[in-house]
């Protein structure tokens, strides 16, 4: 049976360098081995579920975790994705990435495996609450991964902006928005924190 409506297709890629104190998402700390195996295991679902959904797929997503810790690795995920669904040709493909992990490497092969948009996981300009949210990054690290994202031919590029921070104010977060115009991405995506109990900030809240 074919259906006339089109479908996006979202890829988890559950692997990080360490866990942020906001994160209640399922992580693994990475390591070769694990990476491997486990996308041996989701090109053999791709396969499979390829075979059996017949729409058309117009948005494909690589979130996480931190997909940008795949390296070249995202060009055989994509390629299988390709060969099993039915892409189409405007399809919008968006891949999360830490600015701490934006290497060349893997800008590069996302952008050669028909990756059209980055989203950046910016979240605040102060290097300090970005130590207090767990990030490994700093803002410079963003300002440097936008710079290696245009580089690597993308001029679609998503900053996340994180409001509602401890200690914050209307101060920080016009400092915050004004390093995040500083970069002109094409799309700021904002979103408030919000502190779940099995998490370190949330421990931190119950003491």
């Amino acid at each position: 049976m074919k259906f006339l409506t089109n479908l996006g297709l979202y890829l988890h890629i559950p692997f990080c360098n360490g866990k942020c104190a906001y994160c209640d998402f399922y992580s693994a700390n990475t390591s070769e081995e694990l990476i491997d195996s486990y996308l041996t295991a989701l090109i053999r679902e791709i396969k499979q579920w390829g075979g059996k959904i017949n729409r058309p797929i117009d948005t494909i997503y690589l979130g996480g975790g931190t997909p940008s810790l795949l390296g070249d690795r995202i060009a055989p995920i994509m390629t299988c994705v390709r060969d099993n669904f039915s892409v189409q040709e405007n399809a919008e493909i968006t891949v999360e990435v830490n600015p701490d992990t934006a290497t060349d490497n893997f800008l590069c092969a996302a952008k050669q495996s028909g990756v059209n948009r980055i989203s950046i996981g910016a979240q605040s300009s102060n290097d300090k609450m970005l130590k207090l949210l767990g990030r490994k990054h700093s803002s410079t690290d963003t300002v440097s991964a936008v710079k290696r994202a245009r580089k690597a031919g993308f001029s679609n590029i998503t900053l996340d902006l994180m409001i509602g921070l401890p200690d914050s104010s209307l101060g920080t977060l016009e400092r915050d928005i004004d390093f995040i115009l500083s970069l002109s991405p094409s799309h700021i995506s904002a979103y408030i924190l919000k502190v779940e109990p099995d998490t370190a900030l949330g421990r931190c809240a119950d003491t």
